[in-house]
Parts: C-alpha cells; sequence; structure tokens
C-alpha cells in the first residue's frame, strides 16, 4: 500500500481547489475565502486575507461561539490581576 502523508493530502486538495476555482476567477467572479475556527490564528488570517485583499477576496469566518477566550494574558488573570472578561474578545465584527 502506497504511503499517502498529510502534505500530499495537502498539496492535492490545493490544487483540485484551484482547478475548480478557475473558471470562476476567469469570468470576473470574486475570489472566496472560508476560514474555519475564529481563535487567534483564524481570526488573524481571515483579517489580513480581508485587509491586504482590499476588497477583491470575499471572507467568510466559521466560528461556534461569539466570543473568544484567549490563552494571552491568561496568567495575569490566574494571578488575579485582570478579570476573565479582560482575556475575551468579540469577533463578530472584525476591525
Amino acid at each position: 500500500m502506497t504511503k499517502f502523508s498529510r502534505r500530499k493530502f495537502t498539496t492535492g486538495l490545493a490544487a483540485g481547489s484551484a482547478i475548480l476555482a478557475a473558471p470562476s476567477i476567469a469570468f470576473g467572479a470574486r475570489a472566496r475565502v472560508v476560514v474555519v475556527g475564529g481563535g487567534a490564528g483564524g481570526a488573524t488570517a481571515a483579517r489580513y486575507i480581508a485587509k491586504d485583499s482590499k476588497g477583491a477576496i470575499d471572507v467568510t469566518l466559521v466560528e461556534a461561539s461569539k466570543r473568544y477566550y484567549t490563552c494571552f494574558y491568561s496568567n495575569l488573570y490566574l494571578g488575579g490581576f485582570r478579570n476573565y472578561g479582560s482575556i475575551g474578545h468579540n469577533i463578530t465584527v472584525l476591525p
């Protein structure tokens, strides 16, 4: 049996997506990106794709919760220097 690595799978998925998207882009449709997960990485990716494309790419962020609680500064919460709400981020609107 041939070993099928995660890298080969991702490469094939990206190539297949590009082939499927080519006709839409050729006829002037806006490119679309869906980011799954609104944590620190997902929200940052969605924000900068939208910002850097200057509206050329339609970005959709999929997240189950309206509020994300970060690990950043969580030690200050544990030490009593911050309240729990201060480490939460509202992701309904990204700047």
